[in-house]
């Protein structure tokens, strides 16, 4: 049997810096007619320039996908090594889930922006697995104080 040598076997490669992880994120998002605050929010992952994840994420509680506006893009903040700040834009809509691949354009935390603009409360279910870091509680980029791999209730 004869084989032949593919070209680029070493290009196709990549070592990564962060191990590989898996995790499962629940995000409640309240209605805006019953109050504004918690509408909308902003959960991030930490990644290196070039790291990649797997993402998957679906919502209950929404019986229109226009109901749910999302935006996933990654920041990097202005500071003391980069003056003016970066935002890589990825991809934005309404939809009642997406699954896809992200490669990190640049440093910094990357994630979704979602707002729910339904009449009811909402909770997006997100899997994620691949070389980013959780942004702790608080912190830029999970603000809203997100848990992670949380037990579901109810």
């Amino acid at each position: 049997m004869a084989y032949e040598t593919v070209p680029g076997g070493a290009a196709s490669h990549r070592s990564q810096r962060s191990p590989f992880r898996s995790d499962a994120i629940d995000i409640p998002l309240g209605s805006p007619e019953v109050a504004r605050k918690g509408s909308d929010l902003e959960y991030k992952v930490r990644m290196n320039a070039g790291d990649s994840l797997v993402y998957s994420w679906t919502v209950s509680g929404l019986s229109d996908p226009q109901k749910l506006h999302y935006d996933l893009h990654g920041e990097m903040p202005a500071g003391p090594d980069n003056p003016v700040g970066k935002v890589a834009e990825y991809i934005k809509g309404h939809a009642a889930e997406s699954h896809g691949t992200l490669t990190a354009l640049i440093a910094g935390v990357h994630g979704w922006y979602l707002q729910n603009l339904s009449s009811k409360p909402l909770v997006v279910h997100l899997k994620l697995s691949g070389f980013y870091e959780l942004v702790p509680p608080g912190e830029y980029g999970n603000q809203s104080g997100i848990v992670a791999n949380a037990p579901r209730t109810g």
